[in-house]
């Protein structure tokens, strides 16, 4: 059962921002957080890049470690389109905000590098770039539409001017990673010959290099594909490198992760078509292989999977166990760290990954009223830091969830 209608099954229980330019040159993008790798950020193809002589924008310029962040979440259930911010300081989460109506359901949200601007992708496939100026700053800049799909994954270059954007959908035409562009103004641009389509594409997890790994492409019916992996160079355009056979029949995921070294990547499986729900797998990757390390069973719906910022702890969010899942994976397997119980719905993680409190991973969660859960990860352990409430209200209940880098 979707997370969406169990949501509202909790709560039927008793209840223009202008960015500034640097004479820099562009960095071409290591990725950041879970290993998000090496991105080339420059928005080539079809003349979509930014034009002769303009200057490069200062979206890879990172602000003070532990200075305070803005936190938001999206409130999509019962297609809400809202989303709303939040002040983090330190580990304290305070509901000071504002919310802004983006048009969408939101289902997956990135800041570019410097925080100035935060991507909203809904399920739809409409684009939006936020200005956040403040925590009680908010401004639609612009949006872009991709084509008819589900869409649930995003993932920005290290230069805050590409995204790789998921859809899922029967048909390659309309299922793959699209590559949108972002110009210094905020303004969004959809690389059309950047494309790659893969049907049922679900989670892209770069790996640094140009690289990628991407879950989709897998199905039983006609034409019949095997391979459920793709090896993937980022470009543009989006190219298969290599394709492999890693599950014996369906799998799905919220969210799959690289390790910060791009040498392990974890993918969870919660497809109800598959016999192999419940289990999480680790493969290592060398060049251009890819090879199983380790599989962990007996969970119920793992969804999304995070690395914590020295790669040695992996958490696994477990939306039907109202649960995430810890493996210390230091070893190359998935040693068993244990959880963190009461975190309603898990299936949303954001995580700080610099300054003072690196490690601190927040959590969309649904519990009697809706709230965000932090946990704080320390070597291969992690302490529950309590939880913000955010009201009892369906329009309450979180979805996605970023924060400033």
């Amino acid at each position: 059962m979707p997370r969406r209608y169990l949501a509202v099954a909790v709560l039927l229980l008793p209840l223009t921002h202008l960015l500034a330019c640097v004479d820099e040159p562009l960095q071409a993008g290591e990725g950041e957080g879970e290993g998000e790798g090496e991105g080339e950020g420059e928005g080539e193809g079809e003349g979509e890049g930014e034009g002769e002589g303009e200057e490069p924008c200062a979206f890879s310029s990172l602000g003070a470690a532990d200075r305070d962040r803005v936190v938001v979440v999206s409130h999509a259930t019962n297609h809400g389109t809202t989303i709303r911010t939040l002040t983090l300081a330190g580990t304290t989460l305070s509901d000071d905000g504002t919310r802004l109506d983006v048009g969408t359901d939101v289902r997956r949200m990135e800041f570019v590098p410097d925080g100035s601007i935060l991507l909203a992708l809904g399920e739809d496939g409409l684009l939006v770039s936020v200005a956040v100026s403040a925590v009680d700053q908010l401004t639609v800049i612009g949006s872009v539409a991709l084509p008819a799909a589900g869409y649930g994954d995003l993932r920005l270059s290290a230069d805050g001017r590409t995204a790789w954007v998921v859809g899922s959908n029967v048909a390659e035409d309309t299922s793959g990673v699209y590559v949108v562009t972002l110009k210094c103004d905020g303004t969004l641009t959809r690389a059309t010959s950047a494309t790659l389509g893969l049907r049922l594409s679900t989670s892209l997890a770069p790996i640094g290099g140009g690289r990628a790994l991407l879950l989709g492409g897998q199905t039983a019916f006609d034409p019949i594909d095997d391979d459920d992996t793709r090896l993937v160079q980022l470009g543009p355009p989006v190219t298969e490198v290599a394709a492999f056979d890693l599950w014996s029949d369906a799998v799905g995921a919220t969210r799959i992760a690289a390790s910060p070294s791009g040498t392990m990547v974890a993918v969870p499986n919660n497809s109800m078509f598959s016999s192999l729900a419940g289990t999480l797998k680790l493969f290592s990757l060398t060049g251009d292989e890819v090879d199983e390390l380790d599989t962990a069973t007996g969970l119920e719906t793992p969804s999304e999977a995070l690395f914590s910022p020295d790669g040695d702890l992996l958490l696994v969010s477990d939306w039907e166990a109202d649960a995430v899942h810890l493996f210390d994976v230091s070893g190359d397997t998935l040693a068993p760290a244990g959880q963190v119980g009461g975190v309603g719905l898990a299936e949303h993680l954001a995580m700080v990954t610099r300054g003072a409190h690196a490690g601190l991973v927040l959590a969309a969660a649904t519990n009697a009223v809706g709230n965000v859960q932090l946990l704080q990860i320390a070597g291969t352990t992690v302490s529950d830091l309590g939880q913000l409430d955010l009201g009892d209200g369906i329009d309450d209940i979180p979805w996605s969830i970023a924060v400033q880098p």
